[in-house]
């Protein structure tokens, strides 16, 4: 997979892997909501990553279990949950260099209290 987002994951994520996805698309408090839908779903055995998308007083969505299943992590970097350790080692070996934007997403939403 090439170099994408934590949007454009959850997008591919939705597209490739429907299951592993939980979106929840109602008001949800900001306390102890997520944690407790976690803990539940781990009872079960299911781990999706779980998409918060209207958080009570934010505008901001929550996400959480993105790293939950190692085949999931191994998606994200391109290989398998078998060549995982490999593909590690070559990533270390061969970082990319940061570049630097004047602007971006992450400039998109400026919280000032």
């Amino acid at each position: 997979m090439s170099q994408i987002g934590l949007k454009e994951y959850l997008e591919v994520l939705k597209k490739e892997r429907p299951t592993e996805i939980l979106e929840y698309n109602d008001s949800a408090p900001l306390d102890y909501f997520m944690t407790s839908l976690v803990l539940e779903l781990d009872k079960r055995d299911e781990y999706p990553v779980v998409l918060l998308k209207n958080i009570e007083g934010s505008s901001i969505p929550v996400v959480a279990n993105l790293f939950a299943s190692r085949d999931r992590i191994a998606h994200m970097l391109g290989t398998t949950v078998q060549k995982f350790s490999e593909r590690w080692v070559k990533a270390e070996n061969n970082p990319i260099k940061p570049q630097e934007i004047p602007d971006g997403p992450v400039k998109e939403f400026i919280q000032i209290e």
